[in-house]
């Protein structure tokens, strides 16, 4: 938006420079820049955000900086005379598509003579960027660039019966525009029509077919208020951007559209003579009634972090053209004005007033807080899971919770929950698992020559938990690919598999207390569609399952062009709990000698190693301190459909030496378990 320093001058009486006032302004939020000096006058543009269409005109930039300042804002008295027959007489006005258009008003002048303007007019209007053209155009360009809201002149005399039609375009209509583009125009794309054609693109440019001339005598000023989002579809549609369409795409204040007609009326009788018809035509099917607010003195005060004086409160609303209805002991009640219909709520009040009350004036103070500070529940998990996982060589990574829909569903049971406006289609639903992520992350770095690499993130996962209901929950995802020992002089590289996974695994789930239920790893078929078909299993705690791991699918792999295996884990961060209900405690180191004790055994080929500790483990003898297997035989001398494990059992007491018997004793509880859980025997 650009401005001229001498015409806010001519509304608001103040004495700062450009300079100054570029660098006041700014500070209450209307961003502002000198671009260009000079001795008569001086060109500021102002950047404004999207929700600021009030200050698109000089009026609205010069009640700002009234406001600022302390000054009254200078009014102008529209007067003109107006003459018989009635403009009702002569034309009308039809909304046939009132959800678009709220309000249509409309002045008649007749008797007008078009030619150039005058010298003042041009310059003014050739300083802010706008080509002048004749006294009529002129004139709707003075009262945009004044009031802010859009007018527009038509050829009364070019206007069947002088009937305007406000309606969505039919199939195949086309429309020539002012500036000579003949446009086939979509199918419900709101018109100016007259009763056999189309006048003009509502909120965009007028056409050709209704264009002031100069043979041009009796003239319609149009002033309306247009839909933003149907001028905004018919804008990016015709590839068309004008200065009506961006303060209509804003919004445009529903009250301005008859004092702007007013006004342009009473410019075009000074500049291009005529008489103005008795009345103006205002066809205004739902009038705006906006719900006053209440703003409380105890809210601005607190939010502000100071008391404000009653009278300059008031005054900065009546100012900015808030009404106050009533004043009493709790605050106060206030009209909101069509202008501004950026604010809303109490909130929005008090940030009117800290805008102009100076956000420097504010003190820097922390709200009293009477609280006290307190970790969140999953605090202690994610430290301790970031910690053991880091020790182990991964690295963190922080991926969006926004994903692509369809690499979503190749990892999510269910359909994830849909983003009404995604910026892409990557983006396109919240993420039901970690592993699109860190796949995208891992890819990333495989197209960049890194090979071998070890990743996991801590982050929320989203779902319905009911039809209308979303729920989130945390989890801990892994993903390894690569090389866990890379070739040196000394030996040859070792690629990374699915046990050694497994292996951190276990050491990121190892209880905080010895004794304590342990992880269990189940081999299943395909838990889902990702998974490798032979390579995938589920990790469960007692009953509770806590998420799966496994070999990602060699096709998943491809189609992020990784031609190497990649492995990784999903797990549950909240069902951690149980394995660290309490906080690591040393414990003495044993002074008595431990005993080793090695047991093979003959068991069913599909009897899993998780379960043998298991049933070795509900024998609950307190001296045995480790379970682990070193050796796997099949076939040989043993039937067909068994096989034979060797598990190493310590075990070990803290106040006295274990003997023979002792250990005998603990290896015949142990067996007894298995024969009677698996049927297993003693290997010969």
């Amino acid at each position: 938006m650009i401005v001229s320093y001498r015409w806010l001058g001519e509304m608001v009486e103040f004495d700062a420079g450009p300079d100054r006032l570029a660098a006041d302004l700014t500070d209450c939020g209307v961003v502002a820049e000198v671009i260009e000096s000079g001795s008569s006058d001086s060109i500021l543009e102002l950047e404004l955000t999207t929700n600021r269409p009030d200050c698109l005109g000089h009026r609205g930039v010069a009640r700002e900086i009234a406001t600022l300042y302390g000054k009254r804002l200078r009014s102008r008295r529209v007067e003109w005379s107006e003459c018989r027959p009635s403009t009702s007489s002569q034309a009308s006005v039809e909304i046939e598509s009132p959800e678009l258009c709220r309000r249509y008003s409309a002045r008649l002048i007749k008797g007008v003579r078009v030619g150039p303007s005058p010298d003042w007019l041009c310059r003014r209007l050739d300083s802010l960027g706008i080509r002048p053209i004749n006294n009529i155009v002129d004139a709707t360009n003075h009262v945009l660039m004044e009031i802010g809201h859009p007018t527009h002149a038509f050829d009364l005399g070019r206007i069947h019966a002088g009937r305007i039609v406000v309606r969505k375009s039919r199939k195949g209509e086309r429309l020539v525009t002012l500036d000579g583009v003949e446009h086939h125009l979509r199918e419900g794309m709101l018109l100016i029509a007259d009763p056999v054609k189309p006048l003009a693109l509502a909120g965009v440019m007028g056409g050709q077919d209704s264009e002031i001339g100069s043979s041009t005598r009796d003239v319609l000023v149009e002033s309306a208020w247009f839909d933003p989002v149907s001028v905004r579809k018919t804008s990016k549609a015709l590839g068309m951007h004008t200065e009506a369409s961006h303060r209509f795409e804003r919004g445009a204040d529903l009250e301005a559209t008859l004092p702007a007609a007013n006004r342009a009326a009473q410019l075009i009788q000074e500049l291009a003579g005529g008489e103005i018809l008795q009345g103006p035509l205002d066809n205004y099917p739902g009038i705006l009634q906006r719900s006053p607010v209440l703003l409380r003195r105890s809210r601005l005060s607190r939010l502000l972090g100071l008391e404000i004086d009653d009278h300059e409160v008031e005054r900065l609303l009546d100012s900015l053209q808030f009404r106050i209805l009533d004043s009493g002991a709790e605050g106060w009640k206030v009209a909101l004005p069509t202008s501004r219909m950026d604010v809303e709520r109490e909130i929005d009040l008090v940030e009117e007033i800290a805008r102009h009350h100076g956000y420097g004036n504010l003190p820097s103070r922390l709200p009293a807080w009477r609280g006290g500070a307190q970790r969140r529940a999953d605090d202690r998990l994610e430290k301790t899971v970031t910690e053991r996982l880091l020790h182990l060589g991964y690295s963190q990574t922080v991926t969006y919770p926004l994903v692509d829909a369809r690499e979503d569903l190749k990892f999510g049971a269910t359909r994830g929950i849909s983003v009404l406006n995604p910026v892409s289609s990557e983006t396109g639903v919240m993420r039901t698992s970690l592993l699109p992520g860190l796949l995208a992350s891992l890819r990333w770095n495989y197209n960049r020559g890194i090979r071998s690499l070890k990743v996991f993130e801590i982050g929320k996962v989203y779902g319905w938990v009911q039809p209308q209901q979303s729920g989130e929950h945390s989890r801990v995802g892994l993903m390894v690919t690569g090389n866990l020992e890379e070739k040196t002089v000394h030996g040859a590289a070792k690629a990374y598999s699915l046990f050694d996974l497994k292996g951190d695994l276990e050491t990121l789930l190892e209880p905080s207390t010895p004794g304590d239920q342990v992880v269990r790893f189940e081999a299943c078929n395909k838990v889902n569609s990702h998974w490798s078909a032979v390579a995938a299993g589920q990790i469960r705690l007692g009953d509770a399952r806590l998420g799966s791991f496994g070999q990602l699918d060699p096709g998943v792999c491809a189609d992020h062009k990784i031609e190497q295996a990649v492995f990784a884990a999903e797990i549950e961060l909240g069902q951690l709990h149980p394995l660290w209900h309490s906080e690591p405690r040393a414990r003495k180191i044993p002074r008595f000698p431990a005993i080793q004790r090695d047991l093979s055994i003959v068991v069913d080929g599909d009897v899993s190693y998780g379960d043998i500790e298991s049933a070795i483990r509900d024998t609950r003898i307190e001296e045995l301190q480790r379970i682990f297997p070193f050796d796997l035989y099949q076939g040989g001398r043993l039937p067909r459909g068994k096989k034979g494990i060797s598990i190493r059992l310590v075990y070990q007491r803290l106040d006295r030496t274990l003997v023979e018997e002792d250990a005998n004793r603990f290896d015949r509880a142990v067996l007894a378990s298995l024969r009677d859980r698996f049927g297993a025997e003693l290997r010969g």
